[in-house]
């Protein structure tokens, strides 16, 4: 049972990974026709990287509830090109959400508050206080047991870690339709 947890485990990572990170993903969240949001992962100037041993392998926490926000519909006809969001969360060994706020001056990022309109932060927020994770976890392997992404192996062992991530929401307008994308990224905290 233990194998085949850690092996859905990552498999579901890989995948998770795989559709958000770096790339939009478009889920309609809007009652509006044609909506879009998304979000990718980036990492917070100045947060530390997690260094692992020789033995440890490292497996990414990931969303299992992630709705998306809306695009602010009263701000639809404002006509916004492009509008990037950027949310500092920090997610604990138990994969709760233990922390959300706004972040700026960062790569990618507004510079501060006043350089985007207020309604899409708190759109921002407030869908992302509603995320729920499978935690990060440190896998450690016995002497002998080869190393490997995927954390499977006799006496593997487990240790779910706190991490923290840094979001960048992408609002767009594209042929006057409002979309979203997003980037993740993630570090421990």
């Amino acid at each position: 049972m233990h194998r085949y947890r850690t092996a859905l485990i990552a498999a579901l990572a890989l995948a998770a990974l795989a559709s958000a990170g770096c790339s939009s993903r478009s889920r309609g969240v809007m009652p509006a026709p044609d909506t879009d949001v998304g979000v990718a992962l980036i990492v917070p100037t100045g947060a530390e990287r997690m260094q692992l041993q020789a033995n440890q392998a490292f497996q990414m926490a990931f969303p299992v509830h992630d709705p998306l926000p809306d695009y602010p519909v009263g701000l639809i006809a404002a006509g916004h090109d492009e509008i990037a969001v950027c949310v500092d969360i920090v997610i604990t060994a138990e994969g709760t959400l233990d922390r959300a706020t706004s972040l700026f001056a960062q790569p990618q990022c507004p510079l501060d508050a006043n350089s985007l309109p207020e309604p899409f932060v708190s759109a921002t927020l407030a869908a992302v206080r509603q995320w729920r994770f499978v935690p990060a976890e440190v896998c450690r392997f016995p002497e002998g047991v080869e190393v490997n992404r995927e954390c499977i192996g006799e006496d593997v062992t487990l240790h779910p870690v706190p991490i923290r991530m840094g979001l960048v929401f992408t609002f767009r307008l594209v042929d006057g339709r409002p979309q979203v994308a997003h980037r993740i990224d993630a570090t421990t905290p």
